[in-house]
């Protein structure tokens, strides 16, 4: 609960249907809290594409009945889009995606080491099964 959510380097936010509800949206609310009394920012969203079920603005009545606080903080916070993996023409995207995400969970915070203690993530296109065989190869 609370004790974990104050451990935490990052604050890794779904945004999905149902997400600024309830418990969920308690938690949300508790790690704004925690990081503006520690003058801290480990918020990272990430979230699907409108026509996955996703909308930000006044579309979205989650957000319009949100506090104020995780309004602003939607606002503040560009969110990676979620790109799934594919074995069609944009395989590129979901790499690219998981390697911008990377970027954003491993960046040093202040509870963590600096960028020169840590080692260069990247991130390698995920297997492709062969539907045909049920085999993975490396696409």
């Amino acid at each position: 609960g609370e004790e974990a959510l104050a451990e935490a380097d990052k604050v890794l936010l779904l945004l999905s249907e149902g997400v600024l509800q309830e418990e969920r949206l308690k938690y949300m609310v508790e790690a704004l809290a925690q990081d503006k009394a520690t003058n801290v920012d480990r918020l990272v969203a990430v979230c699907r594409t409108k026509w996955e079920g996703w909308e930000f603005g006044t579309a979205n009545l989650e957000i319009v009945n949100a506090p104020s606080e995780v309004q602003e903080a939607l606002n503040e916070h560009e969110a990676v889009t979620y790109r799934a993996p594919s074995a069609q023409g944009s395989r590129h995207e979901f790499p690219t995606m998981l390697e911008h995400l990377l970027g954003y969970l491993v960046a040093p915070s202040p509870r963590t080491e600096s960028n020169e203690d840590r080692p260069h993530t990247t991130c390698e296109p995920p297997p492709v099964i062969d539907e045909g065989t049920d085999e993975f190869s490396d696409g």
